[in-house]
């Protein structure tokens, strides 16, 4: 049971760490479920990797939007500066049941990263892109295409495409 839960852990982790000593994992959104996985991210390095007494390092500020499924910040730079690392693609729906599919394409079309395969929806939430690519490296800097299929048992079906890019501080 404990080796489960910390793979479980280890799981929340971003990816682009490869020591995880030492460092937290922080809780994205105090509003959505804290039993999601989707919800916990390693703190930043900025941050020394933690941030104790403090507003965590890394969180997703949700607000009312018109359109039930945006993304935020709509440019994004996952340099572990604890600024705008992560890419967050919100849905709020009318019903849950949902089955999403994501999947995040580069300025010429082709498909870089899944971020999510049919996976249940409640009626509100996120789905975090931390940047990288399906090898597990960071994407080239540019525009991307978050491109969103929801299908719902009673044939309701939710598509879109939402334009993000991934940015780098310039020297």
């Amino acid at each position: 049971e404990r080796e489960r839960e910390r793979e479980s852990q280890i799981q929340m982790h971003s990816t682009l760490l490869n020591d995880l000593e030492g460092v937290s994992l922080e809780r994205l959104s105090m509003t959505l479920d804290s039993n999601d996985p989707n919800n916990w991210h390693s703190a930043a390095y900025k941050n020394a990797f933690a941030s104790p007494g403090y507003r965590n390092s890394v969180f997703i500020q949700s607000y009312e939007a018109e359109d039930p499924v945006y993304i935020s910040p709509k440019v994004f730079s996952p340099d572990g500066d604890a600024y705008k690392d992560l890419l967050s693609f919100h849905y709020d729906l009318q019903k849950p049941g949902f089955i999403a599919n994501v999947d995040v394409y580069n300025d010429r079309g082709f498909k870089i990263k899944r971020l999510s395969q049919n996976e249940l929806l409640g009626n509100r939430g996120f789905i975090i892109w931390n940047g990288t690519n399906s090898n597990g490296t960071i994407a080239s800097v540019g525009m991307y295409i978050v491109s969103y299929v929801f299908l719902h048992p009673d044939g309701d079906i939710l598509r879109g495409n939402k334009v993000c890019v991934l940015a780098q501080k310039l020297n």
